[in-house]
């Protein structure tokens, strides 16, 4: 057993990544990071100093740093927007002040691949700097954020309202939410026999990920599983999708849903975080979109309420500034003004810093 063909895969492809452009300072700091480690395996492989029983771990840092450039590779300027980024960054600062945290996506030839990674978790992380401290090794000082996404969706504002969700799991496993409300759920008492744990435990999970995203998107997440659901059926990965509508309209009415919100705010309230309408309501009669120019983002929350107002303008067949307009065009004129919209919000930030 070697590392040798390995080694010199990911060389390959840090070659390959080489001329990479990023939106951010931090992630070429990564990018250098991770050669940084990578070279000095590849030094101590070379002076066969990897012993037998440290073989499987230095084959699994290895396999971690590949995985991070390929998320890497799908995270530059010209794959995946800034503005996408940046507005999934805003509602990420709210739950974990982390700098050292990189969200990145990773582009899927499959066009329904909306899923956030969540195997290299905070735990694994440390542990991999641990082993990489005993052996001499600088440590990788960032972690990613794994989402997966559309290729052919990379630049459609209108599918983009999945990745807050996405970012509700990252949030979740973080923290175990969901893990915690089932141990408090059952901590006085045994479930049914006839309940399975893992199927709630997804569901839960799913729960607080829409709940999440409706935070800051309203029901524009609802609107977009409406699009792509087929049926209601629910899975063991999945609850039926008219409950998971039902829940977020429930949450967005200030009610709670089968008890569900409340034993999220229970749970939430022990790292003093809460569930919350954390987006500026805006009258949709009232948008610019409807004079095909992007509207003026005054704040935070009016930013992420303006992928709600996409959706509602694609929805809405009664304006008649959009009559006689052919549907596919429609649907640029409304994609091109969010991403113009929010682009033109983060220049004024950005200058104004």
């Amino acid at each position: 057993m070697s590392v040798n063909l390995l080694l010199n895969q990911i060389a390959e492809q840090f070659s390959n990544s080489r001329s990479n452009v990023y939106s951010d300072n931090n992630r070429d700091r990564h990018f250098a990071n991770l050669y940084e480690v990578f070279t000095s395996i590849q030094q101590i492989n070379e002076d066969n100093k990897i012993l037998d029983k440290d073989l499987p771990i230095y084959k699994q840092i290895l396999t971690y740093i590949l995985s991070d450039l390929q998320y890497l590779d799908s995270s530059t300027l010209n794959v995946i927007p800034f503005e996408i980024v940046s507005s999934l960054e805003l509602a990420l600062k709210d739950w974990i002040d982390d700098k050292n945290l990189i969200l990145s996506t990773h582009l899927s030839n499959d066009f329904n691949d909306f899923y956030f990674n969540p195997n290299n978790n905070k735990e694994y992380f440390d542990n991999v700097n641990t082993f990489l401290e005993s052996q001499k090794i600088c440590k990788i000082d960032f972690r990613l954020i794994k989402i997966t996404l559309p290729k052919l969706l990379s630049r459609d504002y209108f599918s983009i309202v999945a990745l807050y969700h996405e970012l509700g799991h990252f949030v979740d496993f973080e923290f175990n939410f969901s893990k915690r409300v089932l141990l408090k759920k059952y901590s006085s008492s045994a479930p049914d026999p006839k309940t399975d744990i893992n199927k709630e435990l997804n569901y839960y999970q799913e729960y607080f990920a829409d709940l999440f995203a409706a935070q800051y998107i309203s029901d524009a997440s609802n609107l977009y599983l409406l699009d792509r659901s087929i049926g209601d059926n629910e899975s063991f990965t999945h609850p039926r999708t008219s409950e998971r509508i039902l829940l977020v309209n429930k949450f967005l009415a200030g009610e709670d849903h089968n008890g569900v919100i409340k034993q999220f705010q229970e749970v939430l309230d022990a790292f003093s975080r809460e569930l919350k309408i954390r987006f500026s309501f805006r009258e949709i009669n009232k948008s610019n979109f409807f004079n095909f120019i992007p509207e003026i983002i005054e704040n935070d929350e009016q930013l992420h309420y303006i992928y709600k107002t996409g959706w509602e303008i694609w929805k809405d067949n009664a304006n008649s500034n959009f009559h006689g307009i052919p549907e596919r065009q429609k649907y640029q004129i409304i994609n091109n003004l969010m991403e113009k919209s929010i682009s033109s919000y983060f220049l004024v930030k950005n200058w104004n810093k």
